[in-house]
């Protein structure tokens, strides 16, 4: 297991899965299917899955895992939680919000009981919880939900951390959907700065923050500097998951979002067909 959880981190996602479903046959058949051990691979599994971007797969894995979990645990165990969470984020992905925002708050409500308030996974998943906000349009919910993340996560792992960075994003992200255009700009040159400096300019984690400066230049109609930031996010994301991901998708509806307010509509409509077809392939729901 711990051999497949480093091919994983290291992209040999080939060799990952292999080691995976060979480690879940031999639990299952030594400890029996319903055993804890096999949930925990069915988790690990799920990860690989998410990383994938095959966010089917990783749902059905961890819909096994938390069967296990409640039976052997029961329905209020932060192993439960982790998978209700999990669950939620994959259907998160696939843009279905109204299902995922569900299963995230009765992740947080049970990571609250068992491990208290200010835990980190109560953090994680209130940031996921501020993503459904912003996308349904409640700005003012999101903007609590990731201060609340936020101020989580710098409490415990410091200021300093990456995390501090990938929040900064997620309220640029709601700064700029009010319109304040100016402190969400203010926001992600900070978090881009602090990231290269701790990461360098080439980190996956690059990407996400690249991307909202993109929209952000789209919006400010900086529409030379909105293409190149579209640009690096896509190869950024092209070098860490492949040439085929879902994290795609928004690349490519952006950037057709761009050459519409651009007055390029030809080439906006070739990315929207682009984007619905990669959004068909790995489930997303169109928005």
């Amino acid at each position: 297991m711990n051999l497949a959880i480093l091919k994983g981190r290291i992209g040999d996602r080939a060799a990952a899965e292999s080691l995976y479903r060979r480690a879940l046959e031999s639990f299952e058949k030594s400890l029996g299917p319903e055993h804890p051990r096999v949930g925990q691979a069915l988790g690990n599994f799920a990860s690989l899955a998410m990383g994938q971007g095959d966010y089917r797969e990783a749902e059905s894995l961890l819909r096994r895992a938390q069967a296990i979990f409640e039976q052997a645990f029961g329905p209020e165990h932060p192993a439960v939680a982790a998978c209700l969470g999990g669950i939620g984020e994959t259907l998160l992905k696939r843009r279905r919000y109204a299902e995922a925002e569900v299963l995230l708050q009765r992740a947080l409500a049970v990571f609250e009981q068992a491990l208290g308030g200010e835990h980190p996974e109560v953090g994680r998943t209130s940031s996921l919880l501020a993503f459904v906000a912003v996308k349904t349009g409640r700005h003012e919910d999101a903007r609590r939900l990731a201060e609340r993340a936020r101020a989580i996560d710098e409490s415990a792992f410091g200021p300093d951390h990456h995390t501090a960075a990938l929040h900064r994003v997620d309220l640029a992200r709601i700064d700029r959907m009010q319109g304040r255009l100016d402190a969400a700009e203010q926001a992600l040159d900070r978090a881009r700065a602090d990231l290269e400096s701790a990461r360098g300019k080439d980190d996956p984690l690059m990407a996400p923050v690249l991307l909202e400066l993109a929209h952000l230049y789209r919006d400010q109609k900086r529409f030379e500097e909105s293409e190149a930031l579209y640009e690096e996010s896509a190869a950024i994301i092209g070098r860490a998951a492949g040439e085929r991901h879902p994290n795609l998708v928004i690349v490519l509806e952006g950037r057709a979002e761009l050459f519409r307010a651009w007055g390029r509509e030809a080439e906006a409509a070739v990315l929207d067909e682009r984007a619905r077809e990669l959004a068909e392939a790995f489930g997303l729901s169109p928005e």
